[in-house]
């Protein structure tokens, strides 16, 4: 490898393009990151190759590229670069024809010199910002691998580069000069890239961009791969046949679209399948090739853009595919603007999410090259930050048509390869379906293969576990229910949040402080305590600490709107408030007010003694509020204690046995103010963890998939409509939970059917038995599911 020469004068250095300082800064802020190198590997063959006509074709390459000559230093705060003069570099070869498996070998050489390459770039100051070495596999195989710094090369820049290369080749066998390069200085790109971000056009592309994310697009668990990423890549290939190709065509031209249009409204479809969003947003990467210097010269200049897409069940192919038309109409003409600028623009800092986790790069260049009747073809080895959902889109041209090449890339610490895989098989299969004759709507198609649906079917048809269908639960008693939590689990964490974990021993010991608290506030039976806390331990603890002091609790969701908080806590006509310092002060203004900052958990914990019985109030809620105001539902410690007291029985030990273990981890998800919650909530009476998980991760389908994983979940009970989401996403295919309960609302036959598994009793739930409504079990095995026997007790 030639080493840099002396670098030039000082007045020879330029500023950086607008294209280039987004890397060197994202480079600067993850130096470590090994992903801001780009390459390919060209694999040429089967023929013979003159090696050493390659290596010198290679050379002459660099020698008329600037780009590759490139020095970057850092000068007064800025980052400035110039162009060094050629130096007569030759690249690396390496023989690999002794090696007992030469593919393997050299796929394993090409990872190393990734690794290295990333090393020796980080720095990006006063080095080579580019790496060429020759494989030779065999007499009739050869490999090039091309490896650059993203600051110097973008993805239309290496495959021109690579045709260049390989037509240097012919004309060094043939003795023909090859054609005339057309590049311009680099200067002149810094020029008019300066030009541009000074002018008009680009306050007029701020503002078309400034309207197109107005109002922001749901931008959670969007991070950026790169400073996410845990350094590895899976890859994954599938290959759409020329028949797929055609009808992509064909369906595009009947729309007045293109079949790219086609194939990113499907992917937009998928990915609305898979998170439930209908406001779709795709990062998707612009060559920027708008004036014949940027066009003609290898340069780094992509720049990755949000595809925004409104996306409903209702959507065929062909409107998906008018809407990505008209979308990107709009983004052609403004793609100057750079993505990284748009947080700015927004003035929303999160905003830069829009351009991670969901993308698709469509590579519309033919990867297929002539090294002089010898056939190569370009392969992708190093595309920048893996994503969470990273498509690409490469056009083949065989001799039976044009094939399309789909690649998935993630990264396995977030998203495994089985599930990975899933997606793009997913995806393959509903993009088939979508387009196929007779505009199939979107909510009417299944993201599931033949296999996957046979495998489905026989499972709905297999004989379900035996259960105990009736017989009478005598109701637990509250109070001590509460206290055999620390017998069961003394030293197990029984109750976990984002912000803190409880052992059995210290939630009752933070449970009996309140309860005095509340005690001396004079709650006693029958009376109602507001709960105005947020979503986590301080909400459980505040129930069970009314609970124990014989009062009845009324649990408030901060996301509701004030004016429903107002109306309900003065129906209740609550004397006592228990919130935090971020209450709403306008609940109940003459009530006794406990603040959670001002407990001391450390005071005494004494015995309440208070005769309550199960007749006596256990909670207070209030309905939606759908057809009119919001009703109050008194519900009593009976209903509650038949609830644990079934649950202990009938649920706990199936699922138990489904897990595998004795001890499980639930997910509680439901709002405090449903009666749902308790259902959830009731494991912690069996001496279970319960994981109380807030809204905000659970609107994220990636993150929440995450955190169930990270967790161990062994048990999740979910509204059809959530569980609908996490299953397209990949539910599934988790190791856990093993437990999955639907309920809350309507359940659709097709969630069923493809959640059911062998030696499950798979069911639906209401919620606890209420004065004036039964919860039902299911009596659904194999069919549509219906209600049938009330629950025993």
């Amino acid at each position: 490898m030639v080493s840099s020469p002396s670098l030039p004068d000082p007045a020879e250095w330029f500023p950086l393009t607008g294209a280039q300082e987004g890397i060197w800064n994202a480079q600067r802020l993850n130096p470590s990151s090994p992903y801001y190198v780009v390459g390919e590997v060209v694999e040429i063959g089967p023929g013979d190759v003159d090696v050493d006509r390659l290596a010198r074709a290679v050379g002459e390459a660099v020698a008329e590229t600037e780009t590759l000559r490139l020095r970057v230093r850092e000068h007064e705060g800025r980052a400035q670069q110039c162009v060094v003069s050629p130096t007569g570099y030759r690249p690396r070869a390496v023989d690999l024809r002794a090696a007992p498996d030469p593919f393997a070998l050299a796929a394993a050489v090409v990872d190393e010199q990734r690794a290295d390459m990333a090393r020796h770039c980080a720095p990006m100051a006063e080095r080579e910002l580019f790496r060429y070495v020759i494989l030779r596999l065999s007499e009739q195989h050869v490999w090039l691998v091309q490896l650059y710094h993203h600051l110097v090369i973008d993805g239309y820049s290496a495959a021109r580069l690579s045709r260049r290369i390989a037509a240097l080749y012919r004309a060094g066998l043939t003795g023909e000069p090859a054609p005339a390069t057309g590049y311009r200085p680099l200067r002149e790109l810094v020029e008019e890239d300066l030009k541009y971000r000074g002018s008009q056009q680009r306050k007029a592309d701020e503002r078309y961009w400034v309207d197109a994310m107005t109002p922001l697009p749901p931008v959670g668990g969007r991070e950026g791969g790169a400073e996410r990423s845990g350094g590895r890549t899976v890859h994954l290939r599938q290959t759409l046949t020329p028949q797929d190709s055609h009808r992509l065509k064909e369906l595009g031209s009947a729309a007045g679209c293109t079949w790219v249009d086609v194939l990113l409204g499907a992917y937009a479809g998928y990915v609305h399948r898979l998170t439930g969003q209908q406001d779709v947003v795709v990062a998707l990467p612009m060559m920027v090739r708008t004036t014949p210097a940027t066009l003609k010269t290898p340069a780094m200049a992509v720049n990755v853009l949000p595809l925004r897409v409104a996306v409903s069940g209702a959507d065929t192919a062909a409107s998906l595919a008018r809407k990505v038309s008209d979308a990107m109409v709009g983004m052609r003409e403004h793609q100057r603007f750079r993505g990284e600028d748009l947080p700015g623009a927004l003035g929303v800092p999160g905003a830069g999410g829009l351009l991670h986790g969901v993308g698709a790069n469509v590579k519309v260049f033919n990867p297929a090259l002539d090294f002089r009747g010898v056939p190569g073809l370009l392969r992708n080895v190093a595309g920048g930050p893996p994503e969470d959902m990273g498509l690409t889109v490469t056009p083949v041209s065989t001799d039976n048509g044009t094939e399309i090449h789909l690649g998935f890339e993630t990264d396995p610490t977030r998203v495994s390869r089985d599930r990975a895989t899933a997606r793009v098989r997913g995806f393959v299969t509903l993009l088939r379906r979508l387009v196929a004759p007779g505009a199939p709507r979107l909510g009417a198609i299944s993201a599931l293969d033949d296999a996957e649906e046979a495998a489905i079917a026989r499972r709905r048809s297999a004989a379900p576990a035996a259960g105990a269908e009736n017989g009478h639960f005598t109701p637990v008693d509250l109070t001590e229910a509460i206290e055999r939590i620390a017998l069961t689990s003394p030293d197990e964490p029984v109750l976990v949040d984002a912000r803190t974990s409880l052992t059995g021993t210290e939630l009752v010991r933070r449970v009996r402080v309140l309860a005095r608290l509340l005690a001396e506030a004079g709650v006693t039976v029958e009376e109602v305590v507001v709960l105005d806390l947020p979503r986590g331990h301080e909400m459980v603890v505040g129930m069970l600490a009314t609970l124990l002091a014989g009062g009845a609790f009324q649990a408030l969701d901060r996301a509701h709107p004030a004016e429903r908080r107002r109306a309900t806590t003065d129906d209740g006509g609550a004397d006592v408030v228990v919130t935090d310092a971020d209450g709403d002060p306008s609940l109940r203004p003459g009530a006794q007010r406990i603040l959670w900052e001002r407990i001391d958990w450390e005071a005494p914990a004494a015995d309440i003694a208070v005769t309550v019985g199960p007749e006596n109030l256990a909670y207070l809620l209030h309905t939606s509020g759908t057809t009119g105001r919001p009703k109050g539902v008194e519900v009593t410690r009976a209903a509650l204690g038949h609830l644990i007291a079934h649950h202990r029985a009938l649920l706990f030990p199936p699922s138990q046995r489904h897990s595998g273990a004795s001890h499980l981890h639930v997910a509680h998800t439901a709002s405090f103010t449903f009666d749902a919650a308790l259902d959830q909530l009731s494991w912690l009476f069996g001496g279970h963890t319960v994981h109380v998980y807030d809204a905000a991760l659970t609107g994220d389908a990636l993150a929440f998939l995450g955190a169930l994983s990270e967790d161990g979940i062994d048990v999740l009970d979910s509204t059809p409509s959530l569980a609908g989401v996490l299953v397209e996403f990949g539910l599934l295919q988790l190791p856990a939970p093993a437990t999955l309960i639907l309920g809350g609302e309507t359940l659709p036959a097709s969630l069923w059917q493809t959640s059911w598994r062998p030696g499950n009793s798979p069911g639906t739930s209401t919620g606890p038995p209420s004065p004036r409504s039964t919860p039902r079990r299911p009596g659904c095995l194999g069919g549509p599911p219906r209600s049938a026997a009330p629950w025993p007790g």
